[in-house]
């Protein structure tokens, strides 16, 4: 493993805890990382049948060193840079000369210094430090970090600090990823299908439990960490694995080869680097079902038009008519890219995009994070059509309660975000009155009455300079603890409320 015991094992802690891996006739033996460690010697040494890696896989492929890249676990990498703040220090260019700790194997952020016009010899290559918490001592002006924990431990502390996406810059490379030794993958390729399936049976248990997992975390692997830490990285993980999105384990040849030439842009890998045998059982880019209605659709479209065009050459006006109505088919298109198909609210992308905008201009506002209570539940007991109808109902109180200028995203699953253009105390007014409305009207599917409820966590950021990911993690931080406090609550900096209508709980 590349970390210590932490939430980004969770997968694998879960398919040792339920069996899959026995189920699978396998038996797996976890080795906690280290800085000291390395999973792809490891792996090439044959100290350990599989390893996990990221993206910098690739530089090894290219060494000529024999891996082969079994499942990518996360979708999105969490290598990020994080700074100090300062009036001097406002962009990644403002980083030559300065002190930057780099962590191995962080291609992504290399890339990233790449663009902005810094060779790692512009600056000044620090030891990485312990903590996070050393950002803007002894030095120390910036380092990479993992966007799962480091934040959260300088949320906790108040420390100020931003933090530099290298996905801001269109830098997207897969995160941790599991690889095995390409010679054993020949031999045994059952083996190794065996241990794929085996991990992201219990990847996706674990991210349909994140409660249970952490229970699992705390109990056999890492009885003195902090849950409230393990719960913010729990929910970081899931924004980078996107299960709603994208089939666990899913590795696109064709993302492998955009990595690689953004690597070679930066001199990490060869021009022209040939990728054959990097991926074990490559598959296809599987689109989404849309995607083929969508390309069939504009082909009988144009199909249509050439047609018209041809046997009709003086019916310019029929003609017309059909681009226009090409042109409509592409705006909803391009509305469908920005929506969550089942409860028509902003999509995670859109959301982000557009709480950015709001950001960068300098405005204040509040971030409401919503978590519906118990939904897993509601699915399993109800079925999933109960699911849906609850979705949907939710998503329209939320709808209900925007003024102009405020945003309401689904993000995930259960999970949902409004940007307010409020100060705190009204956004709580705004939370705890949606969360009044959800639990005094239970959906009515197939005859029953479905009960709902939420929790809520409000962050006011009044600060510009905030990075969008840092005011994200303050509500959410809010949002576990009003979990943590029952579920059905709405948490604003210390104080937990109940929804509207029921007097404040503390």
């Amino acid at each position: 493993m590349r970390w210590t015991h932490q939430f980004q094992g969770a997968g694998f802690y879960a398919a040792i805890a339920r069996g899959y891996y026995r189920e699978a006739g396998l038996e797996v033996t976890l080795l906690q990382g280290s800085a000291e460690r390395n999973p792809v010697s490891a792996v090439l040494d044959g100290r350990a049948q599989f390893g996990i890696g990221n993206a910098a896989l690739l530089q090894d492929f290219a060494a000529g060193r024999p891996v082969t890249v079994v499942a990518p676990l996360m979708q999105h990498s969490p290598f990020v840079l994080l700074a100090r703040r300062g009036a001097d220090l406002r962009s990644p260019r403002d980083l030559a000369g300065r002190g930057l700790a780099l962590e191995a194997h962080a291609a992504e952020c290399l890339v990233f210094l790449h663009r902005a016009g810094l060779k790692p010899q512009a600056m000044t290559l620090l030891p990485y430090p312990d903590s996070p918490l050393r950002l803007g001592q002894g030095g120390l002006d910036a380092m990479t970090a993992y966007s799962t924990d480091a934040p959260f431990d300088l949320i906790q502390a108040r420390h100020p600090y931003q933090l530099w996406n290298p996905r801001e810059s269109g830098i997207d490379f897969y995160g941790d990823t599991l690889f095995v030794h390409a010679d054993f993958a020949r031999a045994r390729p059952d083996l190794v299908r065996a241990m794929r399936d085996a991990t992201l049976r219990g990847w996706a248990w674990a991210l349909d439990n994140p409660e249970a997992a952490i229970d699992l975390i705390l109990a056999d692997y890492a009885p003195g960490a902090s849950r409230r830490k393990l719960e913010f990285e729990a929910g970081e993980t899931r924004r980078l694995m996107l299960p709603e999105i994208v089939a666990l384990g899913y590795s696109n040849p064709a993302r492998w080869r955009g990595i690689a030439e953004a690597m070679a842009g930066a001199g990490l890998v060869p021009e022209e680097l040939s990728l054959d045998g990097l991926v074990f059982e490559a598959e296809a880019p599987r689109p989404g079902p849309w995607i083929y209605a969508a390309i069939a659709g504009l082909s009988l479209l144009l199909l249509a038009a050439l047609l018209l065009a041809r046997r009709f050459w003086g019916l310019s006006r029929a003609l017309q008519g059909e681009v226009t109505r090409g042109a409509v088919l592409q705006g909803q298109l391009a509305e469908l890219a920005r929506t969550d198909p089942l409860t028509g609210l902003a999509n995670r992308r859109s959301f982000l995009d557009g709480a950015e905008a709001v950001r960068k201009q300098g405005q204040a506002y509040s971030l409401v994070a919503f978590d519906l209570d118990h939904f897993k539940a509601i699915n399993d007991q109800h079925g999933h059509a109960a699911g849906d109808a609850m979705l949907r109902h939710f998503a329209a109180l939320c709808r209900q309660n925007l003024r102009a200028g405020d945003l309401a995203g689904r993000l995930g699953g259960e999970e949902f975000s409004l940007l307010l253009q409020l100060e705190e105390a009204t956004a709580v007014e705004v939370a705890r009155r949606i969360a009044g409305l959800l639990a005094a009207s239970p959906v009515a599917v197939g005859g029953r009455l479905v009960q709902g409820t939420v929790s809520a966590g409000v962050f006011f950021c009044a600060d510009p300079a905030m990075p969008l990911q840092q005011a994200l993690a303050e509500a959410d931080a809010r949002l576990y603890a009003a979990k943590r406090a029952g579920r059905n609550r709405v948490q604003a900096g210390g104080t937990l409320f109940s929804p509207a209508g029921r007097s404040s709980v503390r």
